[in-house]
């Protein structure tokens, strides 16, 4: 243990492996603190590529690495709705998704949300929006300027009605359960077996308090 410990290559190597696995950290992070569900089909592209990049770790430790991302993601993340997130988000508009690939399969499922007798109309609104057409060709309505996706389609109602509600809906979703979590985790604090009998609105109150101080309790 002494001689692996004085030694520049462990040292060196560690070093190296906490590197490859601060994304991970920056990935799980990000998922937790985003609102939005279009971020994770994004972040996880970026992650498949820093672990192919990476040229710090042994080709094959990195394929296995690989094929576990590859494996999480399609038995437990993904699904069709994550896709339409990524696509209908006016930050990246499903700038990395292949349209041969992918096309089919968000018009199936924005079909399967509205029903065929929206059919037409839907797919004109998408297309307008996927080419940047109609009321969707203001230059000052995309970059910089969009802060929340969702108050964006919202915005858009009026004239984009039918493919602004599945779009404030899919958004709406949160990419995991992390924040819900750390909720529940600060109820159960406050509201404890020493604490059963207090009202619901004061504990309401003393929860908006935790959120202003800035205090999460796990």
């Amino acid at each position: 243990m002494k001689s692996l410990i004085s030694s520049d290559t462990f040292w060196n190597d560690l070093g190296k492996i906490q590197n490859f696995l601060e994304n991970f950290a920056i990935f799980i992070k990000k998922l937790g603190d985003e609102t939005f569900l279009s971020t994770a089909y994004l972040e996880y592209q970026q992650l498949k590529a820093h672990v192919r990049n990476n040229t710090d770790l042994p080709e094959n430790i990195r394929e296995e690495v690989e094929k576990f991302g590859t494996n999480r993601w399609q038995n437990f993340l993904y699904n069709p709705v994550v896709i339409v997130a990524y696509k209908l988000d006016p930050r990246y508009c499903g700038s990395q998704l292949n349209a041969r690939i992918f096309d089919p399969i968000i018009e199936k499922e924005i079909l399967s949300l509205v029903g065929e007798e929206y059919k037409d109309i839907v797919l004109t609104e998408l297309a307008e929006y996927v080419g940047k057409t109609g009321s969707f060709a203001h230059s000052n309505l995309w970059g910089d300027v969009i802060q929340n996706p969702v108050n964006w389609w919202n915005l858009m109602k009026g004239r984009y009605p039918i493919l602004s509600d599945i779009a404030i809906q899919i958004l709406s979703i949160p990419a995991t359960s992390a924040a819900s979590e750390r909720n529940w985790s600060t109820f159960g604090f406050i509201h404890s077996k020493l604490r059963n009998k207090l009202h619901e609105k004061r504990v309401e109150k003393l929860f908006i308090c935790f959120g202003i101080c800035g205090y999460y309790v796990h």
